[in-house]
Protein backbone atom coordinates (compact mmCIF):
# COMPACT_ATOMS: atom_id res chain seq x y z
CA UNK A 1 0.00 0.00 0.00
CA UNK A 2 1.47 3.64 -0.71
CA UNK A 3 -0.11 6.74 -0.97
CA UNK A 4 -0.52 9.85 -3.28
CA UNK A 5 -1.60 13.23 -3.09
CA UNK A 6 -1.39 16.70 -4.84
CA UNK A 7 -2.99 20.00 -5.84
CA UNK A 8 -3.13 22.65 -8.68
CA UNK A 9 -4.02 25.77 -7.57
CA UNK A 10 -5.33 29.10 -8.68
CA UNK A 11 -3.30 32.03 -8.51
CA UNK A 12 -5.66 33.04 -6.00
CA UNK A 13 -5.62 29.94 -3.80
CA UNK A 14 -1.73 30.07 -4.35
CA UNK A 15 -0.83 33.23 -2.97
CA UNK A 16 -2.81 32.82 -0.08
CA UNK A 17 -1.51 29.83 1.28
CA UNK A 18 1.86 28.28 2.23
CA UNK A 19 2.16 25.23 -0.03
CA UNK A 20 5.07 24.47 1.51
CA UNK A 21 2.62 23.52 4.59
CA UNK A 22 0.10 21.95 2.30
CA UNK A 23 2.33 19.39 1.19
CA UNK A 24 3.96 18.81 4.37
CA UNK A 25 0.79 17.83 5.77
CA UNK A 26 -0.75 15.95 3.27
CA UNK A 27 2.24 13.88 3.24
CA UNK A 28 1.93 13.45 6.68
CA UNK A 29 -1.79 12.90 6.93
CA UNK A 30 -1.16 9.57 4.57
CA UNK A 31 2.62 8.63 6.13
CA UNK A 32 0.51 5.14 7.61
CA UNK A 33 0.51 4.25 3.99
CA UNK A 34 4.01 4.02 3.65
CA UNK A 35 7.08 4.33 5.60
CA UNK A 36 9.49 3.57 2.98
CA UNK A 37 10.23 6.42 0.86
CA UNK A 38 8.99 9.72 0.69
CA UNK A 39 8.78 11.98 -2.69
CA UNK A 40 7.26 15.25 -4.22
CA UNK A 41 7.82 17.31 -7.50
CA UNK A 42 6.64 21.12 -8.03
CA UNK A 43 6.49 23.74 -10.47
CA UNK A 44 9.07 26.11 -10.41
CA UNK A 45 8.86 29.46 -12.46
CA UNK A 46 11.57 30.44 -14.01
CA UNK A 47 13.02 32.98 -17.03
CA UNK A 48 12.83 29.82 -19.27
CA UNK A 49 8.88 28.96 -18.25
CA UNK A 50 7.52 26.29 -15.86
CA UNK A 51 9.13 23.60 -14.66
CA UNK A 52 8.80 20.63 -12.70
CA UNK A 53 11.43 20.04 -9.87
CA UNK A 54 11.44 16.57 -7.69
CA UNK A 55 12.53 15.13 -4.70
CA UNK A 56 12.65 11.85 -3.02
CA UNK A 57 15.00 9.65 -0.18
CA UNK A 58 14.40 6.57 1.66
CA UNK A 59 13.05 8.02 4.64
CA UNK A 60 9.22 8.07 6.32
CA UNK A 61 7.21 11.78 5.54
CA UNK A 62 7.93 13.05 8.88
CA UNK A 63 12.15 12.82 8.37
CA UNK A 64 10.81 14.85 4.37
CA UNK A 65 10.72 18.23 5.63
CA UNK A 66 13.86 19.63 4.47
CA UNK A 67 12.70 18.56 1.03
CA UNK A 68 9.48 20.43 1.29
CA UNK A 69 11.05 23.35 2.35
CA UNK A 70 12.59 23.15 -1.41
CA UNK A 71 8.82 23.95 -2.51
CA UNK A 72 8.08 27.41 -3.51
CA UNK A 73 5.76 29.27 -0.79
CA UNK A 74 3.19 29.61 -3.15
CA UNK A 75 3.50 26.63 -5.09
CA UNK A 76 0.70 26.03 -7.59
CA UNK A 77 1.17 22.68 -8.36
CA UNK A 78 2.95 19.30 -6.65
CA UNK A 79 2.43 15.41 -6.75
CA UNK A 80 3.52 13.49 -3.41
CA UNK A 81 4.22 10.59 -2.79
CA UNK A 82 4.82 8.04 0.18
CA UNK A 83 5.79 4.82 -0.51
CA UNK A 84 5.45 1.16 0.79
CA UNK A 85 7.67 -0.54 -1.06
CA UNK A 86 6.99 -3.91 -3.19
CA UNK A 87 9.34 -4.06 -6.27
CA UNK A 88 12.40 -2.08 -5.92
CA UNK A 89 14.77 -1.94 -3.19
CA UNK A 90 14.44 2.04 -1.42
CA UNK A 91 18.00 2.16 -1.00
CA UNK A 92 18.17 2.68 -4.84
CA UNK A 93 16.28 6.48 -5.37
CA UNK A 94 15.62 5.46 -8.84
CA UNK A 95 12.57 2.71 -7.35
CA UNK A 96 11.27 5.59 -5.38
CA UNK A 97 8.28 8.40 -6.30
CA UNK A 98 8.25 10.57 -8.39
CA UNK A 99 8.90 8.31 -11.25
CA UNK A 100 10.70 9.77 -14.10
CA UNK A 101 11.10 8.18 -17.62
CA UNK A 102 12.29 9.77 -21.25
CA UNK A 103 8.61 10.11 -23.16
CA UNK A 104 9.13 9.35 -26.95
CA UNK A 105 9.01 12.98 -27.87
CA UNK A 106 12.26 14.01 -25.77
CA UNK A 107 10.35 15.20 -23.09
CA UNK A 108 9.72 13.31 -19.59
CA UNK A 109 6.47 12.07 -17.80
CA UNK A 110 7.03 12.31 -14.00
CA UNK A 111 4.42 10.20 -12.04
CA UNK A 112 3.14 8.99 -8.29
CA UNK A 113 1.21 5.79 -8.66
CA UNK A 114 -0.65 3.93 -5.83
CA UNK A 115 -1.02 0.18 -6.30
CA UNK A 116 0.73 -2.70 -8.03
CA UNK A 117 1.24 -3.82 -11.53
CA UNK A 118 2.12 -7.90 -12.20
CA UNK A 119 2.32 -7.86 -15.82
CA UNK A 120 4.96 -4.82 -15.81
CA UNK A 121 7.57 -6.81 -16.94
CA UNK A 122 5.73 -8.22 -19.88
CA UNK A 123 4.63 -4.26 -21.24
CA UNK A 124 8.10 -3.29 -21.05
CA UNK A 125 9.25 -6.01 -22.93
CA UNK A 126 6.83 -6.05 -25.50
CA UNK A 127 7.78 -2.23 -26.10
CA UNK A 128 11.05 -2.27 -25.11
CA UNK A 129 10.94 0.10 -22.71
CA UNK A 130 14.17 1.73 -20.68
CA UNK A 131 14.24 0.73 -17.34
CA UNK A 132 14.52 2.87 -15.00
CA UNK A 133 14.99 1.31 -11.60
CA UNK A 134 12.79 -2.04 -11.59
CA UNK A 135 9.77 -0.57 -10.05
CA UNK A 136 6.59 -1.85 -11.57
CA UNK A 137 5.08 1.42 -11.69
CA UNK A 138 7.16 2.78 -14.42
CA UNK A 139 5.58 0.66 -17.06
CA UNK A 140 2.65 3.06 -16.64
CA UNK A 141 4.55 5.79 -17.11
CA UNK A 142 6.52 4.57 -20.37
CA UNK A 143 3.03 4.09 -21.74
CA UNK A 144 2.02 7.51 -21.37
CA UNK A 145 4.94 9.16 -22.58
CA UNK A 146 4.46 6.75 -26.28
CA UNK A 147 2.97 9.83 -28.67
CA UNK A 148 0.42 7.72 -29.69
CA UNK A 149 -0.41 6.93 -26.33
CA UNK A 150 -3.55 3.76 -26.09
CA UNK A 151 -4.99 3.92 -23.19
CA UNK A 152 -6.68 0.28 -23.57
CA UNK A 153 -2.87 -0.37 -23.14
CA UNK A 154 -3.72 0.44 -19.51
CA UNK A 155 -5.94 -2.88 -18.78
CA UNK A 156 -2.63 -5.12 -19.98
CA UNK A 157 -0.71 -3.71 -16.41
CA UNK A 158 -3.90 -6.11 -14.53
CA UNK A 159 -3.55 -5.32 -10.78
CA UNK A 160 -4.71 -2.33 -9.25
CA UNK A 161 -3.52 1.57 -9.39
CA UNK A 162 -4.53 4.85 -8.80
CA UNK A 163 -2.14 7.49 -10.70
CA UNK A 164 -1.43 11.39 -11.09
CA UNK A 165 1.24 12.07 -13.84
CA UNK A 166 2.91 15.35 -15.98
CA UNK A 167 4.46 15.35 -19.21
CA UNK A 168 6.70 18.28 -18.77
CA UNK A 169 6.01 19.82 -22.32
CA UNK A 170 2.84 20.58 -20.59
CA UNK A 171 3.96 21.90 -17.50
CA UNK A 172 0.48 22.85 -16.36
CA UNK A 173 -1.70 19.70 -17.21
CA UNK A 174 -2.10 17.00 -14.54
CA UNK A 175 -3.86 13.74 -15.63
CA UNK A 176 -5.13 11.37 -12.75
CA UNK A 177 -6.43 8.34 -12.94
CA UNK A 178 -7.72 5.30 -11.46
CA UNK A 179 -8.22 1.77 -12.73
CA UNK A 180 -9.32 -0.19 -9.40
CA UNK A 181 -8.79 -1.79 -5.97
CA UNK A 182 -7.32 1.87 -4.92
CA UNK A 183 -8.79 4.88 -3.40
CA UNK A 184 -8.43 8.48 -5.35
CA UNK A 185 -10.40 11.34 -3.96
CA UNK A 186 -10.58 14.86 -5.29
CA UNK A 187 -11.89 18.01 -4.39
CA UNK A 188 -12.27 21.54 -5.56
CA UNK A 189 -12.11 25.34 -3.75
CA UNK A 190 -14.82 27.80 -4.32
CA UNK A 191 -12.09 29.46 -6.50
CA UNK A 192 -11.70 26.09 -8.62
CA UNK A 193 -8.22 24.59 -7.11
CA UNK A 194 -8.14 20.85 -7.27
CA UNK A 195 -6.55 18.90 -4.80
CA UNK A 196 -6.63 14.65 -4.75
CA UNK A 197 -5.57 12.54 -1.79
CA UNK A 198 -5.56 8.74 -1.63
CA UNK A 199 -7.85 9.15 1.55
CA UNK A 200 -10.35 11.83 1.56
CA UNK A 201 -9.94 12.83 5.66
CA UNK A 202 -6.63 13.01 5.00
CA UNK A 203 -7.42 15.51 2.30
CA UNK A 204 -9.71 17.55 4.26
CA UNK A 205 -8.01 17.93 7.30
CA UNK A 206 -5.03 19.30 5.16
CA UNK A 207 -6.79 21.81 3.85
CA UNK A 208 -8.08 23.06 6.34
CA UNK A 209 -5.09 23.71 8.29
CA UNK A 210 -4.24 25.73 5.13
CA UNK A 211 -7.49 28.00 5.45
CA UNK A 212 -8.71 26.49 2.10
CA UNK A 213 -12.21 25.05 1.69
CA UNK A 214 -13.77 21.85 -0.33
CA UNK A 215 -16.89 23.56 -1.85
CA UNK A 216 -17.30 19.98 -3.82
CA UNK A 217 -15.75 16.22 -3.10
CA UNK A 218 -15.52 13.26 -5.83
CA UNK A 219 -14.21 9.92 -5.52
CA UNK A 220 -13.06 8.95 -9.38
CA UNK A 221 -14.65 6.52 -10.79
CA UNK A 222 -12.96 3.64 -11.64
CA UNK A 223 -11.22 2.87 -14.77
CA UNK A 224 -11.74 6.58 -15.46
CA UNK A 225 -8.71 9.46 -16.03
CA UNK A 226 -9.33 13.33 -15.08
CA UNK A 227 -7.48 16.10 -16.97
CA UNK A 228 -6.08 19.16 -14.84
CA UNK A 229 -5.30 22.17 -15.90
CA UNK A 230 -4.39 25.66 -13.96
CA UNK A 231 -6.87 24.41 -11.11
CA UNK A 232 -9.66 23.50 -13.58
CA UNK A 233 -11.27 20.11 -14.41
CA UNK A 234 -10.97 20.09 -18.29
CA UNK A 235 -12.51 16.58 -18.83
CA UNK A 236 -13.22 12.74 -16.87
CA UNK A 237 -13.08 9.89 -19.40
CA UNK A 238 -13.58 6.35 -19.60
CA UNK A 239 -10.69 3.55 -20.22
CA UNK A 240 -11.56 1.75 -22.57
CA UNK A 241 -11.98 -2.24 -21.71
CA UNK A 242 -12.61 -5.23 -23.17
CA UNK A 243 -14.87 -6.46 -20.96
CA UNK A 244 -16.23 -2.88 -19.57
CA UNK A 245 -18.04 -3.06 -15.91
CA UNK A 246 -20.42 0.14 -15.19
CA UNK A 247 -19.13 2.36 -12.58
CA UNK A 248 -21.20 4.59 -10.24
CA UNK A 249 -19.67 8.54 -9.63
CA UNK A 250 -19.24 8.75 -6.27
CA UNK A 251 -19.63 12.56 -4.88
CA UNK A 252 -20.89 15.15 -2.85
CA UNK A 253 -20.88 18.63 -1.45
CA UNK A 254 -18.29 18.99 1.13
CA UNK A 255 -18.99 18.81 4.78
CA UNK A 256 -17.79 20.38 8.01
CA UNK A 257 -14.57 19.41 8.87
CA UNK A 258 -14.74 18.77 13.24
Amino acid sequence: MCGIAGFCLTKHDARNIDSRVLAGMLLINIEHRGRHATGASWTETTPDGIGWWFAKAPVPAREFGEHIQQIPKHCRRALLHVRFATTGDPADNDNNHPIIVPAEDGGSIIGTHNGMFPNYADVMDDHDFEWIGEVDSQALFHLAGLDDFDKTEIEKLGGSGAWAYVHNSEPTTIHLGRTQGRPLWVTQTPSGSTLWCSELPALLEAMQVVGLKAEFEMEVPEWHTMTVTDGRIDSILHIPRSTPRPTLLNSRRAQTVG
